[in-house]
């Protein structure tokens, strides 16, 4: 029981220091191994939290900028669903207590490319600076490709 409940904590610890670096979507595929589950499920975490604050950071009443807030909402829970799926594929935590921290961590980088996007802005007159522009598109590709590669390797699915 003992070795369970240190296993339990260790494993949350370690989700949190992973996912914590505020570095670029880009800069942390680089530094990481992202065929490991929990390295792309921060990967995940990342881009759910740009979409976030894509959708945040777009003005409320401007019709052209429905669809686009439109497919933000969609990617961003994606690759919210993404994560979670590779967090509790190979983790001992409780799918709860999961889910607590898939949903922080998402709201931190949230918060996170907020702030990027702002200060873009700010600097240039867009939100899409090099980085804020990087970071979109390899989320939209890494969200597409991770979607139809996992779910066409889930087992369960496979039976269906």
């Amino acid at each position: 029981m003992n070795n369970f409940v240190l296993t339990a904590i260790l494993t949350v610890i370690s989700l949190s220091l992973l996912s914590s670096e505020p570095i670029s979507v880009m800069k942390y595929i680089e530094q990481n191994d992202i065929t490991q589950p929990r390295q792309m499920a921060s990967v995940f975490q990342r881009c759910s939290g740009y979409f976030a604050a894509s959708y945040k950071y777009l003005p409320e009443n401007d019709p052209k900028l429905g669809k686009v807030k439109q497919q933000s909402i969609q990617l961003g829970e994606t690759a919210a669903v993404l994560a979670q799926f590779l967090l509790e594929k190979e983790s001992t935590v409780k799918i709860q207590d999961l889910r607590n921290i898939n949903v922080e961590q998402i709201k931190f980088f949230s918060d996170y490319y907020l702030q990027m996007l702002q200060s873009a802005e700010s600097k240039s007159g867009s939100p899409l600076s090099s980085e804020t522009s990087e970071t979109l598109t390899s989320c939209v590709r890494f969200v597409r490709y991770g979607s139809q590669k996992l779910l066409s390797s889930d087992p369960e699915n496979k039976s269906k």
